[in-house]
């Protein structure tokens, strides 16, 4: 069997069309079929963050809603300017029925707390009486159910013996020197 020139040819002819459309046509398209998937890839990335996105902005809401929640209980702590000299009256009550005796008080410029709608009226206290009923003084205070603040608080021993006494009572007086501020709806 011998193969002629015009055999060669087609036989050439033959395996030059497979491999010119795997270079003309298959390469270009599989290029294209990559970039196009790396684009998905891409996309689906960003539909799988929005996805966290929405998840996080539910979260958020009820976030938003806690805070709302908790603003809303402050507020009902914050009393109106009106009640400011109701809560000074406690005060008073609070440190008479601890021992304490005020030497002085001082109402101070109110200021507007931050940007919002609430007011600072601070005052200037300086009562004297026994540490122990002082302390006790504190605790009540803190125990008020509206938003003060005691800031600036200097104590001193205002005379007196320190120690107990034969009698088992505390006879050490100190003064104590603070501001006390009332917050209240502005």
């Amino acid at each position: 069997m011998h193969i002629g020139a015009r055999q060669w040819i087609f036989f050439i002819l033959l395996a030059a069309v497979p491999l010119a459309a795997y270079f003309y046509v298959f390469e270009p398209r599989n290029s294209e079929i990559q970039k196009v998937q790396d684009k998905l890839r891409i996309k689906q990335a960003r539909l799988n963050r929005l996805a966290e996105m929405e998840r996080t902005i539910a979260d958020l809401g009820s976030m938003i809603d806690q805070g709302r929640d908790a603003i809303d209980q402050l507020e009902l702590k914050l009393p109106s300017k009106q009640h400011v000299d109701v809560i000074l009256a406690q005060v008073w009550t609070i440190a008479s029925r601890n021992g304490l005796e005020p030497q002085s008080f001082k109402t101070q410029a109110e200021r507007q707390v931050g940007s919002s709608n609430y007011r600072e009226a601070p005052h200037r206290i300086e009562i004297e009486g026994s540490f122990d009923g002082f302390y006790q003084f504190l605790l009540e205070l803190e125990a008020l159910p509206r938003i003060t603040r005691v800031h600036s608080l200097s104590i001193s021993h205002s005379g007196g013996p320190l120690g107990p006494r034969d009698d088992d009572r505390d006879t050490g007086l100190i003064n104590a020197d603070f501001i006390l501020s009332i917050y209240y709806e502005g």
